[in-house]
């Protein structure tokens, strides 16, 4: 996991390094949209997963798992191309400075990204650890190669390319992990004889929780890019990287620890100690954020590599507030926490909360042209915000 951690932070920095800073800008933009569109466009059908799975699993009806997935991938690749076929009419009326190639390239991306947030549930559902964990680590070294690769020789759209490209060979690895891991693993121990019925609403409230965190954590990079412009977005996206690599990390911990809550919590394991596993997790994420900041900031003072910090405006600051920014990614496991008790409202609340504050202060930003580091700022504020939310809902719910 902190391999998988790490490849992405250096495919981040090596892309800000390679290409120009308008370009990285525009990098940057687009994979957050494109990103932000998988959450979106899945219109709750991913997030109903992520409490879903593993609870099918518990109750050994891996069968149910597999026919549900197959239906979201058809709905899902469905919307997608709708999207495209839209999106590249509009462009063609409003004459965006992309072409209908770019669309199709980061529509594309988006889709892969939404199925591999799929695979991520098919293979969490399970109890085997490596599955999980071997797929993180194939999905970032993929996109590690194929994203520089393709950045190097052919600009922002040949990184786009190669991360699209990282997806379909990330998802074919993926779903042979899931076939292996479903015929080998027997689903269930017959403790749980049957499935508590679902509230049909749960998978709703779950979608918009995890549409406005993605516009706070996805949609900020578009927004610096259309105010600051792509030269601003490119130093916010070199900012961005070091919260990246907290969401990466976090992200795959929660993904096992988080699965493990839902399943504890739901055979009626009260003695698991939940709250222990969430302090821990949050050490190790202070230690890596602290690891990153303190690196980026003896590189600054070394300008190395020469000319990188030239091209990029990052003041220590800066700097310091992104590594908070990676810190206040915990919030993913205590959503996790609370999801495992049904408190789906308390975590639709907390992204609310950190959504009308990062909008809020962006806006104001913008009217004022103030710095990137209100920029930068404001993210924190609304991660922190968001994670004081959780916290509150969470000790209400134990």
């Amino acid at each position: 996991m902190l391999v998988a951690s790490g490849l992405g932070f250096v495919k981040i920095l090596a892309l800000a390094k390679i290409m120009p800073g308008a370009a990285f800008g525009d990098y940057v933009s687009i994979v957050g949209v494109a990103m932000l569109s998988a959450s979106v466009l899945s219109f709750g059908a991913i997030e109903g997963t992520i409490k879903r799975y593993p609870r099918l699993w518990v109750a050994g009806q891996r069968a149910a798992i597999g026919s549900d997935a197959r239906s979201i991938v058809v709905r899902v690749t469905l919307r997608f191309l709708a999207v495209a076929v839209l999106l590249a009419a509009i462009n063609d009326v409003f004459g965006w400075s992309y072409s209908r190639l770019d669309v199709v390239i980061g529509t594309l991306f988006g889709l892969g990204t939404a199925l591999q947030a799929l695979m991520a549930s098919l293979l969490r559902a399970v109890d085997r650890a490596s599955a999980l964990a071997s797929f993180s680590l194939a999905r970032s070294s993929f996109a590690f190669v194929a994203a520089i690769t393709g950045g190097a020789l052919a600009g922002w759209e040949g990184a786009l390319t190669g991360e699209v490209l990282a997806c379909v060979v990330s998802l074919a690895q993926g779903r042979w992990i899931a076939l292996r891991a479903y015929r080998d693993l027997p689903a269930g121990s017959g403790e749980v004889a049957e499935l508590v019925p679902e509230n049909r609403h749960d998978g709703l409230r779950l979608y918009l929780a995890n549409t406005l965190s993605s516009v706070t954590g996805l949609g900020d990079r578009a927004f610096v890019n259309a105010a600051l412009g792509a030269a601003a977005a490119g130093s916010y996206g070199v900012l961005a990287m070091v919260f990246q690599v907290g969401q990466l990390l976090v992200g795959i911990l929660a993904q096992r620890i988080g699965t493990t809550f839902i399943k504890a919590s739901y055979a009626g394991n009260t003695g698991y100690d939940a709250v222990r596993r969430i302090w821990l997790v949050f050490a190790g994420l202070l230690l890596v954020a602290g690891g990153m900041v303190g690196t980026l900031l003896l590189l600054e003072w070394l300008n190395w590599p020469a000319s990188f910090f030239d091209k990029y405006t990052l003041s220590p600051l800066s700097i310091i507030l992104a590594g908070g920014v990676a810190a206040m990614q915990i919030y993913t496991v205590i959503e996790f926490y609370l999801l495992s008790r049904d408190q789906e409202n308390g975590v639709l609340a907390a992204s609310i909360i950190g959504a009308i504050l990062l909008v809020g202060c962006f806006i104001i930003g913008s009217h004022n042209a103030w710095p990137l580091e209100w920029f930068i700022g404001s993210v924190f504020l609304a991660k922190a915000a968001q994670l004081l939310a959780l916290v509150v809902a969470g000790r209400a719910a134990r």
